[in-house]
């Protein structure tokens, strides 16, 4: 999404001005040696993240050449109809998708090593298909190969480890693409054939994908005191099918005879926002899906007020705040989203009263953002450690390692705080001065 906005910025005009030079025919074979290097290249980067580095010294030269003049190209997906939010082309879509599956790894069983989803959709299907199932292609040590590498085609290649995996796809790109008050996406699988092809039992030569929006959100009018707000239905697509979210009147501490029905549950914008903004550089619709997810797996609900509530929010499996909600005319509304580490959850009630920081004092150190915790150095400090364990905080120092880096020349907030404590112990407390004062005065 960041390289297709870079692209749009870039000015051409001065490049079409310029008469394009025709490549040479000696460089366009340089540029063709290049590639199909880095691709051989890359047959034995596969070869070692299987397990089987020595094998691929056992697979001729002019194999290799064939497996590249067939090989998978580059995946690519179409949309049918509205474009998911924030793209303005589907060659935005597309370069999007690649950034997408370059980033996300499928873990080798019994090993550390990892190849990604682009690499399992192009030089991974033509590894599969040379090496793992076709009996077209014959070399020597061929069958030695295909036997040896038998438990990484079970792993990775039969039909059900391919559908199992194009649902991990399809998962992750749904929560990718979707977002509850711009549009819900499903995603579909297509293999597109080769054009004017001239290789033998070449079928295929690109996986494409579909994507469609299946709902378009209804927002419905909430009256808030003297406002009125449009609020979203919480729910989630799987198999093209739309399910919302729904709880019941024990959830929330209702009489169930009064309300015996389902109660929906909706976001408003406001709450979106903040969840976009408190858990930044994540693709929004991730942030999001997690709402779906801390309703439905790890639901648990606390009561401030009469028809008030604080809702548990886990990003992946660590609890990092809150979603405050608030029941308006037989809905659940989720007003807004707060880091553990804001004004009124029971995590800053007890970091306050530990450290006796107030509210301001939280937010000038940076401590409202889930990225402010990143490398944040506290848990190689006894003193601080232990206070971020005691107001149960410690979740959202794990979660930052994983999602986040600390930009270079940046303070740590273990040091922040540590600075700020100190500062803090040496003011003097006025309480005690006064009382001091009166007591000079008296005598």
């Amino acid at each position: 999404m960041e390289m297709a906005k870079f692209i749009q910025h870039i000015n051409f005009t001065t490049m079409s001005k310029q008469k394009r030079k025709q490549t040479s025919p000696q460089l366009l074979k340089q540029q063709e040696a290049e590639i199909k290097k880095k691709y051989k290249q890359k047959v034995k980067w596969l070869f070692t993240q299987f397990g089987h580095e020595q094998l691929f010294s056992l697979v001729p030269d002019i194999f290799l050449n064939t497996l590249f003049s067939i090989r998978f190209r580059t995946p690519h997906i179409a949309c049918k109809g509205k474009l998911p939010h924030g793209f303005k082309s589907e060659n935005e879509l597309n370069i999007d998708l690649i950034s997408f599956f370059k980033k996300h790894r499928l873990t080798l069983s019994g090993t550390q090593n990892k190849i990604s989803y682009y690499e399992y959709f192009t030089c991974g299907f033509d590894f599969n298909y040379a090496f793992l199932t076709t009996d077209n292609y014959k070399f020597k040590d061929a069958e030695f190969i295909k036997e040896t590498l038998k438990a990484i085609h079970n792993e990775l290649y039969t039909v059900n480890a391919i559908n199992q995996i194009l649902d991990l796809v399809f998962a992750n790109c749904y929560t990718h693409y979707f977002s509850f008050n711009y549009g819900h996406y499903t995603m579909h699988l297509k293999i597109e054939e080769k054009e004017n092809s001239n290789t033998t039992n070449n079928s295929f030569a690109r996986i494409a994908f579909s994507i469609a929006e299946v709902l378009i959100p209804q927002p419905i009018d909430i009256k808030i005191g003297n406002y009125v707000r449009p609020a979203f239905e919480v729910g989630w697509v799987t198999h093209d099918v739309y399910t919302p979210v729904c709880l019941n009147a024990a959830d929330l501490y209702l009489d169930q005879d009064k309300y015996p029905a389902p109660i929906p549950v909706y976001i408003q914008n406001h709450a979106i926002m903040r969840l976009t903004e408190r858990i930044p550089f994540i693709n929004p619709g991730i942030s999001q899906f997690f709402v779906v997810n801390s309703l439905l797996e790890h639901l648990r609900v606390r009561q401030i007020e009469e028809k008030t509530y604080l809702l548990d929010y886990f990003f992946y499996d660590w609890k990092i705040g809150y979603l405050r909600a608030d029941f308006i005319q037989g809905k659940l509304i989720i007003r807004t989203f707060l880091l553990s580490t804001q004004e009124n959850t029971p995590e800053s009630e007890k970091f306050k009263k530990i450290t006796r920081l107030r509210r301001d004092d939280i937010e000038y150190l940076k401590m409202t953002c889930l990225g402010d915790f990143a490398d944040s150095g506290i848990e190689n400090n006894p003193r601080l450690g232990a206070i971020f364990e005691e107001a149960g905080l410690t979740s959202l120092l794990e979660c930052a390692k994983h999602f986040y880096f600390l930009n270079k020349g940046v303070k740590t907030l273990s040091e922040r705080v540590t600075q700020y404590l100190t500062i803090e112990q040496l003011k003097p407390n006025w309480h005690e001065v006064a009382e001091t004062i009166q007591e000079e005065e008296l005598a």
